[in-house]
């Protein structure tokens, strides 16, 4: 007889923390609608240019398909969050602001970090440049090993002056590493999802302007995996509960951590009393054909 094992993938949740939400400021002038189309470059910027003073508001609609990273002398409206340093506009999302200072907004892409320039939002007629997103002052790009360590030699927090042009390279997975895992990047911590993407490669360079944490993505190199025994409930190597019912916990094994180097279980937690058999191998269900056998090194493919 055949026995089988049951395997499932362990997964990593990451969280991220929330804010409480805050009612809008009190405004003494809505400005009106300021709307941000396309589905790509060139996107429309309409209007570019509204009349008014601090304390006064205006709404910002994002119907592209893309997030936005919108920086200047504005206060969310929903948040209650400046966006001196910048804040990001989902697709498809309406945000009221405050307008805290007569000046210049710059509306860029945001891809998990500030993207092409869209254009400037002008208030009074300001003259506003076109030329490139400025880079922030003294902006920190903060790196989270997420559970792993990094070697001392690496950088956890880098500031840039605001002269250069910003490139970082990304820690890579010599210097980084985390057991039994693989780095496979970095991705900002407001991305950050059970199943994550990385956002940038390790070892690769990206431009970032603004101040952000990112944090490692991991694949995780091991199965968790249950020993089934494969055998009928009236075997006598089952145990009773008191009733003299089998219970499923003496036919199958605690949940076993399978990592790289390990080694397959060698036995069944219960064999077959009646007829003894030998054990053949280890299946993925209780019919189906041995596809490792017992006691033989473990690898992701198997």
């Amino acid at each position: 007889m055949s026995l089988a094992a049951v395997s499932t993938l362990a997964i990593l949740a990451s969280l991220v923390g929330g804010g409480v939400l805050a009612g809008p400021a009190q405004a003494s002038t809505n400005l009106g609608m300021v709307n941000v189309t396309g589905s790509g470059s060139p996107y429309s910027l309409t209007p570019s240019v509204l009349s008014g003073q601090v304390s006064d508001t205006f709404d910002l609609d994002n119907q592209t398909t893309s997030s936005l990273w919108v920086t200047g002398s504005i206060t969310n409206g929903i948040s209650q969050v400046s966006c001196g340093s910048g804040c990001v506009v989902a697709n498809n999302i309406m945000v009221p602001y405050t307008i805290d200072a007569v000046s210049c907004v710059s509306i860029s892409e945001w891809n998990g970090a500030p993207g092409a320039l869209i254009g400037y939002l002008s208030f009074n007629g300001a003259a506003c440049s076109n030329s490139s997103a400025p880079v922030a002052s003294n902006a920190t790009v903060t790196f989270d090993p997420n559970g792993g360590t990094c070697a001392s030699d690496v950088s956890l927090t880098l500031t840039n002056d605001g002269t250069s042009n910003a490139q970082y390279t990304m820690p890579t997975a010599k210097q980084c590493t985390r057991p039994y895992s693989t780095l496979l990047g970095w991705t900002p911590a407001q991305m950050m999802t059970a199943n994550p993407t990385a956002k940038y490669k390790p070892g690769t360079q990206a431009n970032l302007t603004e101040s952000l944490t990112l944090k490692a993505v991991w694949r995780t190199d091991s199965d968790e995996v249950i020993y089934d025994s494969n055998i009928a409930a009236a075997d006598p190597c089952l145990k009773s509960n008191g009733e003299n019912i089998p219970t499923l916990i003496d036919r199958q094994s605690q949940l076993t951590l399978l990592n790289p180097g390990g080694k397959f279980a060698a036995s069944a937690p219960c064999g077959p009393a009646k007829e003894p058999k030998k054990l053949a191998g280890w299946a993925l269900t209780g019919d189906g054909p041995p596809i490792v056998a017992p006691g033989s090194d473990y690898s992701m493919s198997n």
